[in-house]
């Protein structure tokens, strides 16, 4: 995890310019999906009580796992292999990846969907049983969370079929889970901090959740398509106060 965080920091302050300009793009090709989103929102506010939080959930995951957000995951896996990241060609192979993106994201609002069903009807039951079945739909839906963090950077990195991006997702959920967990908890506390900023989240907060979140499924996968760029793995702090001594050791 250490190597993870490194190799995320450095990417990080390299392209820093460029996560801002990204998250900016994505602000503008994701407008009808942040609609729904706000709507949906909307909707569980007007509920009121757990309403709400559900209506939120489920906001995050229509404006997440969107087509707009491949590109984020295109340009973190670019830049954390030392290559080129022109809008064009990250739009190109975006538009490659939208539809099944599109898919997995309806997939899983789907399965969301059903499971707060399943939480509020059991919770009627009360007593024991509908505690346990109750429960087991709370469980579900952390499982399908774990997994959702992961779907994005496997369709990129395996280019597979919608059910195919499921199964590596699983399988990385099942294999990693405290990476998984931590990567669950970024998303979180990154839609917090952006909610709470007011505008953190068009302003280069996302392309940074994405490229931690492909960094991590990267590296957990083996980088396939291509290993990382090497340098970073021998960057330290001189490189940060002196970040000429970078390019010289280059």
């Amino acid at each position: 995890m250490t190597g993870v965080l490194k190799r995320f920091v450095w990417v990080a302050y390299d392209h820093l310019g460029g996560l801002v300009m990204a998250n900016l793009l994505w602000s503008l090709l994701g407008l009808p999906w942040l609609a729904a989103g706000l709507a949906l929102a909307l909707v569980g506010a007007a509920l009121g009580g757990a309403w709400f939080l559900v209506g939120l959930f489920l906001a995050t995951e229509m404006i997440l796992l969107s087509p707009p957000s491949v590109a984020l995951v295109v340009f973190g896996l670019r830049w954390a292999r030392g290559q080129e990241a022109a809008w064009p060609s990250v739009l190109r192979a975006a538009r490659r990846f939208g539809g099944r993106a599109q898919a997995l994201g309806l997939i899983g609002l789907g399965v969301t969907v059903v499971l707060v069903v399943n939480v509020a009807f059991y919770s009627r039951f009360g007593g024991w049983v509908g505690l346990v079945l109750g429960g087991m739909a709370v469980w579900a839906l952390l499982i399908v969370s774990l997994i959702a963090v992961h779907l994005l950077p496997a369709l990129v990195l395996l280019d597979g079929t919608v059910g195919a991006t499921v199964l590596v997702a699983a399988r990385l959920a099942a294999r990693r889970p405290l990476l998984s967990a931590g990567l669950l908890a970024a998303t979180a506390a990154t839609i917090g901090l952006g909610l709470a900023s007011g505008i953190g989240l068009l302003c280069g907060l996302l392309s940074l959740l994405f490229l931690l979140v492909a960094i991590s499924s990267a590296g957990a996968l083996g980088w396939p398509g291509g290993p990382p760029r090497p340098e970073d793995s021998h960057r330290g702090l001189d490189d940060l106060l002196q970040p000429w001594r970078s390019s010289e050791r280059a």
